[in-house]
């Protein structure tokens, strides 16, 4: 909505410029053509209304068609809204409880050779020699489960080496095994496939061929440089 349209509709309208005064009030008040028809009707219908019921009827028409700015919006009472508060906000007291402690201790004068005295001695030491033995029994267990499980711990190391150096001759021996003993390059080296092998008669060391510096009949009865 801006002005151009605002304009354009009093142009429709016959009112340019606005001027508010130039329709009468009579304008705003009820058709009375609406209510001589409802009197009309209700006639016809064979109900008579009284002229109290069509002024009511008149005045609630009236009140319809009235702008909102006519009704004055209702106010409401403020009397007892202070108590209204007090009861919705009302906090509950708060009561600190005094919590009995029940305790041991000796509220009046005793002698010290009592018999009941030394019973109680008696009972406090012997409780307190009971809590020292316990801790001190906890204690060695604890000591034991720990030397156990380093003494495993150990086994399973040296266990772990002992397996490592079987390991390691083993493979010492199959390396040696499938070594060339004049060149010591490996069977499965990629540059060591140059001819077959030859073992010597006498230590059964794996040679090249080439190695050898041998060929034919010299190779059946090989013996190494070594021997």
């Amino acid at each position: 909505m801006n002005l151009v349209n605002i304009f354009s509709g009093f142009r429709v309208t016959g009112i340019f410029p606005f001027k508010p005064n130039d329709i009468p009030i009579e304008a705003y008040e009820p058709s009375k053509h609406l209510c001589l028809m409802s009197v009309e009707a209700s006639t016809e219908n064979g109900n008579e209304v009284s002229n109290e019921q069509n002024q009511s009827r008149v005045t609630e028409t009236a009140n319809e068609e009235q702008p909102v700015s006519a009704v004055s919006p209702q106010v409401p009472s403020t009397s007892s809204e202070g108590n209204y508060l007090r009861e919705i906000l009302r906090t509950p007291g708060v009561v600190k409880k005094r919590t009995e402690k029940k305790t041991r201790r000796v509220t009046e004068a005793r002698f010290l050779t009592e018999r009941d005295f030394l019973d109680e001695l008696k009972r406090k030491e012997g409780k307190d020699q009971r809590k020292k033995e316990r801790e001190k029994k906890k204690k060695t267990k604890d000591l034991e489960q720990k030397l156990k499980k380093s003494s495993k711990a150990k086994k399973a190391t040296k266990k772990r080496l002992a397996k490592n150096k079987e390991n390691d001759r083993s493979l010492a021996k199959h390396q040696s095994d499938s070594c060339c003993t004049y060149c010591t390059w490996n069977y499965m080296d990629y540059h060591s496939n140059d001819g077959d092998w030859v073992k010597c008669t006498r230590c059964s060391d794996w040679y090249h061929e080439s190695c050898t510096g041998k060929f034919w009949h010299e190779l059946l009865h090989f013996v190494g440089n070594k021997h």
